[in-house]
């Protein structure tokens, strides 16, 4: 095997396959965005297999929320045109 890794996307149903691989023990590992891994070793391939693989169901991983908060220009009314100025003590 020699850490030979292949890597396929599976199609709407959740089915996949790998092609020509050599005889041998695999480690199988499923991945998808928002998911923990999915990983199975000593999953044995012989010559021309076509097999199934036990049934995957992947579980939802641990979600990370950011909260972002941007201050906002103040804002100046613009619909009179009144000027204020400070008063000043004497």
């Amino acid at each position: 095997m020699g850490g030979d890794i292949r890597t396929t996307v599976s199609n709407a149903s959740g089915y996949f396959s790998i092609t020509a691989i050599q005889p041998g023990t695999y480690t199988v590992t499923v991945e998808a965005a928002g998911f923990k891994m999915w990983k199975q070793a000593g999953i044995v391939f012989a010559q021309g297999d076509n097999r199934n693989l036990p049934q995957i169901a992947l579980q939802v991983g641990a979600v990370n929320e950011t909260v972002e908060i941007t201050a906002g220009a103040l804002t100046v009314p613009t619909d009179n045109a009144e000027i204020s100025t400070p008063s000043q003590s004497t």
